[in-house]
């Protein structure tokens, strides 16, 4: 959730703090996942339940500029070879890292289009 957390956090200027970014993040990254086939619904939903139960939010907001927070991932220290590298969850407690996420699916999560 750092990946995305951090570019959303950049994209506010700083007015979303940095775990509840993190928690938009990781959120966004459980939803690309299930639709990769990476894990479950039912880890997606989990992830999202505990994030709640925290308090954090898991939505991100649509005032926030979609190209910019794009830029803002391709900026990131996991960047390798001008792509991204996501931690990715294959369920409670096991990640996968890899660069092989589709950018329309980061799109529509940004966007709001997935859930």
């Amino acid at each position: 959730g750092h990946t995305i957390g951090h570019a959303i956090e950049a994209e506010s200027n700083f007015s979303i703090i940095h775990g509840e970014a993190v928690a938009m993040g990781m959120a966004a990254i459980a939803r690309i996942a299930v639709q990769q086939d990476i894990c479950d619904m039912t880890a997606k939903d989990e992830i999202i339940s505990l994030i709640h139960q925290y308090g954090l939010p898991t939505e991100i907001p649509q005032e926030l500029k979609i190209s910019r927070i794009k830029q803002y991932l391709l900026s990131d220290k996991k960047v390798e070879a001008g792509r991204v590298m996501y931690v990715v969850p294959e369920k409670i407690g096991e990640v996968i890292i890899t660069a092989d996420i589709k950018e329309e699916l980061v799109d529509k999560v940004l966007r709001g289009k997935i859930l």
